[in-house]
């Protein structure tokens, strides 16, 4: 069965329309849980992980539903959240506390690297 929603939408003409959207997988609901835990944009996260940009919110999204292990290994290390946890959501959540450190460090990284 595919993990479709359908919601009708109007067309230019007022009538209604079905425009088929993926529902979020387990890694794009996760991924969103530790972007938001860690204050960060999807825009931002995409740059600080060295992704193309728009990537990460295709991902939360479910419009990309496997993304490739360098890509969410790399998403993983900036918001310091293990990789297994990311894939599979085995073992706990990681703290707010690590993941925000993890930004700011990824932040630091950047800017250190810019100048």
């Amino acid at each position: 069965m595919k993990n479709f929603v359908t919601s009708p939408l109007p067309n230019v003409f007022g009538a209604p329309m079905t425009l088929g959207m993926r529902k979020p997988s387990g890694i794009g609901l996760r991924l969103r849980e530790a972007r938001t835990v860690a204050a960060v944009s999807a825009r931002e996260l995409d740059r600080l992980a060295d992704t193309t940009e728009g990537h990460t919110s295709l991902i939360e999204s479910g419009v990309v539903q496997n993304a490739n292990a360098e890509t969410l290994a790399k998403l993983a290390a900036v918001l310091g959240v293990s990789l297994d946890w990311l894939v599979t959501g085995s073992g706990p959540p990681p703290s707010s506390r690590v993941v925000r450190a993890a930004i700011i460090a990824a932040r630091n990284a950047s800017a250190s690297s810019a100048a």
